[in-house]
């Protein structure tokens, strides 16, 4: 018995020493390495197949395996191991766009938190090089502004604050990221603050109670965090037409009704396009249709002027038709129903792209991806 017991503290030892330690991360290394060059090379789709079998694990480790490489990346000198910027630059690439396809597909099988495991590593590797690397500190903005609005849509609710919050710590005068951590906290509030939202039913009324006054607070900080951001946005372009919109909103869901209606008439007095003023219109309806008493006649005014900025869109015809019901103009509701069903209003295939209030939900989701797609392009270059 005690030989046996011999070798198995001996086998352990062999397991726990530094050497096969270092070993094991060596190989880690070297496996994820070979990766980062299929992707490099533009070996997208496998490189990207590959990755998804790595577990959480391993990524977490990998962050850890990895730190020797900081520091070893110095402008003007060669490489001291096998990594270069552009293995760096494509390692965070790969990252981010796993990390996208699981916030915006959400495949089953998926634990809530492997997007933070794969932004991560991301953010790991853009501290490993030195931010004095040419093109390197516009690489790092980029990268921050390709992924703050949309990392909104994460389940895990601390790690969208954490992101968000380090984003303008680290660029407190880009008014592109402060208008994506804005717009991350203000639609947050879209669906909150419109209608409260059921607490989930639990036997103790004692802790009903405690996760209400929870919800409650996150609403609020939520709404503090959009004002200061979309406030900061304006202080760096005072007529931005976009965070007036959504400043106004944010007043408008949080029953500040007189802040936004100043909001967004300053939207109509800018040069906005018709998207914003459409929408601008339509907030300022629900406004006067949502008053006490409502104030029917002044929301379909500002219906109606909704409906002639883009004619084609959906929801300013929704609008319009259902406050002309609480008039008692069933005719007037009826003809704007039959629009949408008939003619040139009926819905197009590409309808998300033309109608104001489905782009809005987006946030600014739809420019990262367009930044974002432009990095991979840089990083793959055309051939001649």
């Amino acid at each position: 018995m005690k030989a046996a017991s011999g070798v198995r503290v001996l086998a352990l030892a062999m397991v726990l020493s530094p050497g096969v330690l270092r070993a094991e991360a060596q190989s880690l290394i070297d496996e994820y390495h070979a990766l980062v060059r299929r992707y490099r090379e533009n070996d997208r789709e496998p490189a990207l197949r590959a990755l998804d079998s790595w577990t959480e694990s391993q990524l977490e480790r990998l962050r850890g395996d990895l730190a020797d490489l900081r520091g070893s990346l110095v402008p003007g000198q060669p490489p001291s191991g096998r990594w270069d910027v552009v293995d760096m630059r494509a390692a965070v690439l790969m990252q981010t766009e796993r990390a996208l396809v699981y916030v915006y597909n959400k495949p089953s099988g998926v634990l809530p938190n492997a997007p933070s495991a794969h932004l991560d590593l991301a953010k790991r590797m853009i501290e490993f090089v030195d931010p004095r690397h040419e093109g390197w500190s516009e690489f790092r903005l980029e990268w921050w502004r390709s992924v703050v609005p949309w990392i909104y849509r994460h389940t895990d609710r601390e790690g969208v604050r954490g992101y968000t919050l380090e984003a303008v710590g680290l660029f407190p005068k880009d008014i592109e990221v402060r208008l994506a951590v804005g717009t991350a906290f203000e639609l947050s509030l879209r669906s909150d603050w419109a209608a409260t939202p059921d607490v989930p039913a639990e036997p103790d009324a004692g802790h009903r109670v405690f996760l209400k006054r929870r919800l409650e607070r996150a609403r609020t900080e939520d709404a503090r965090l959009a004002l200061e951001n979309l406030t900061a946005a304006l202080t760096l372009s005072p007529n931005h037409p976009e965070a007036l919109l959504r400043r106004g909103r944010t007043y408008q869901l949080t029953g500040q009704d007189s802040k936004a209606v100043a909001d967004l008439r300053a939207v109509l007095a800018s040069v906005a396009s018709p998207h914003h003023r459409q929408l601008a219109r339509l907030f300022l309806g629900e406004i006067h249709q949502t008053a006490s008493p409502p104030r029917l006649d002044e929301a379909r005014g500002e219906y109606e002027a909704a409906l002639l900025e883009v004619p084609g869109a959906q929801s300013a015809r929704l609008a319009l038709a259902t406050v002309l019901l609480l008039l008692d103009d069933r005719e007037g509701a009826e003809a704007l129903a039959q629009e949408m069903l008939e003619g040139s209003a009926a819905p197009r295939a590409d309808a998300a792209f033309f109608e104001p209030w489905s782009l809005y939900g987006l946030g600014q989701a739809p420019l990262a991806l367009r930044t974002f797609s432009r990095m991979r392009t840089e990083l793959w270059p055309p051939k001649p």
